[in-house]
């Protein structure tokens, strides 16, 4: 069999900005000018950037990739932190209030800003809900600390994936004792680009939020915030099972006529290519079976429509897409059962199949008597036949005295 391979069972949010695959939102403070509650999807097509006053700033259609984010929120502060944009260059806030001096404090003291999110989800084809794991992997900041002269740049941070109840996921991701030791000219990678596949995982449906913890350096209580992205990427997964149809056998002259149908199911959510296994039953002239393999719904034929012998066949099948195999031969009676597996993987680079337990069914060649067929009734001679009609008669006869006696 074949190793499942890495390549495709990750795969990034489908956007791309500034040559990075997988942003999934971002927290500007410029849409509208001034403002920081508006995200911004870097795949909406929407520049993020607003035109010059006195036009008015034009807010993305799309806030976030609706696949990968279920939602977002504005950015917010707490313990006592408050956020107002900068006076002169209103494009960036500033955070007011910082009262503690390292990391562990900020996080003694819930001294933070935060970029809420919910993680979107992926149903199977049969509706229900696919458990499916999505990753941060970049994070990247616009480095205000290093522009325009005066802005605030004495504190650091530490930045954390938190979940809803403020919990650490993952561990700290990047902790700065002192921005104003930075030297990035344009975006600080606070997670540096990895996947798609595993980062900083996350299940479905469920609200997070990147929070980091600020603290002020040299007595400062000031910080200053500006562009916050992070891209995501996601579980490539297909549900593959297999089930099957009891053996029948029909008695002829020579034995039985076998057959029996086994069924390849993808219940997604990707498309997957599937390795097929049936070894046939090693018994009664089994493995001379000849079978035939259509996709439902549609009953097209399979990439490998028909054969003779032992199936192992690889077939491409969309979520929700079935491949079902019809097994026919003839042999003779059986005194012993022969019970075989029939098989389902996903090939090499495919999508993960999160359940194996229903990737292989057994089926079971039970016993048969032999061929037992209708005799021809001897025909009667003419003497044979006289002898019927007495016989017949004396019966008459007696039913007759019986009424009348």
């Amino acid at each position: 069999m074949p190793v499942t391979g890495l390549a495709q069972q990750y795969v990034h949010a489908p956007t791309s900005f500034m040559g990075v695959d997988g942003f999934v939102a971002g927290w500007m403070s410029n849409l509208p000018l001034g403002t920081f509650n508006q995200d911004w999807y870097p795949g909406s097509g929407v520049s993020s950037a607003c035109p010059a006053a006195p036009a008015p700033c034009v807010l993305p259609s799309e806030t976030h990739d609706p696949l990968f984010l279920s939602a977002t929120g504005p950015m917010a502060v707490g313990g006592g932190v408050t956020m107002a944009p900068h006076p002169g260059w209103q494009d960036f806030q500033v955070l007011s209030g910082l009262t503690t001096t390292s990391a562990s404090g900020a996080m003694a003291a819930g001294q933070y800003i935060q970029m809420p999110f919910t993680t979107g989800g992926l149903t199977y084809a049969d509706g229900s809900p696919a458990d499916v794991k999505f990753y941060v992997n970049t994070i990247g900041l616009a480095p205000r600390w290093l522009m325009n002269a005066g802005n605030p740049n004495q504190f650091g941070y530490a930045a954390y994936v938190v979940d809803g109840a403020g919990t650490p996921v993952g561990g700290v991701i990047e902790t700065v004792p002192n921005v104003s030791a930075l030297t990035d000219p344009n975006f600080r990678l606070v997670r540096a680009p990895d996947g798609p596949g595993p980062g900083i995982e996350l299940n479905a449906n469920t609200a997070y939020a990147l929070r980091f913890y600020v603290f002020g350096v040299g007595g400062a209580s000031q910080a200053v915030w500006d562009d916050t992205l992070f891209t995501m990427s996601r579980q490539r997964i297909a549900e593959l099972s297999v089930t099957t149809t009891p053996v029948t056998a029909s008695p002829t002259a020579g034995g039985n006529d076998y057959a029996y149908t086994f069924t390849v199911y993808s219940n997604g959510p990707d498309d997957t290519n599937a390795r097929i296994v049936d070894p046939l039953p090693g018994t009664a002239n089994g493995a001379s079976a000849s079978w035939t393999c259509v996709l439902q719904p549609g009953g097209t034929p399979c990439a490998t429509p028909s054969g003779t012998g032992p199936i192992d066949a690889n077939e491409a099948l969309t979520s929700g897409q079935s491949a079902v195999y019809s097994v026919t031969w003839s042999g003779p009676s059986v005194a012993t059962s022969d019970t075989h597996d029939i098989t389902v993987q996903p090939l090499d680079n495919n999508p993960i199949d999160p359940n194996s337990a229903n990737n292989a069914t057994s089926i079971r060649l039970a016993p048969t008597p032999a061929a037992v067929l209708p005799q021809p009734v001897p025909g009667l001679g003419w003497l044979g036949m006289l002898g019927l009609a007495a016989l017949l008669g004396r019966v008459g006869m007696r039913s007759r005295q019986r009424a009348h006696g």
